[in-house]
């Protein structure tokens, strides 16, 4: 019996790291994809931060890149 619970109790706990440790990964993924998003988009504006597109890639890049920092 002890074995049983023992087996249900480990099966979730790597089951929960598991899930944890895909989530972080894709957070990453998704900050590195969004910072070359916006990394191709301000090289697109020619650097001219004038227009509502170019601040949004500059949003979106002082995002990116704090998401960045923060998921390595």
């Amino acid at each position: 019996m002890f074995g049983v619970v023992f087996g249900a109790v480990l099966q979730y706990w790597f089951g929960q790291r598991a899930e944890t440790r895909r989530n972080v990964h894709l957070r990453r993924t998704e900050a590195y994809v969004d910072l070359v998003k916006a990394m191709a988009g301000l090289a697109k504006t020619g650097g001219d931060l004038q227009g509502d597109a170019a601040r949004n890639f500059a949003a979106l890049y002082a995002e990116a890149r704090a998401r960045v920092a923060i998921y390595g």
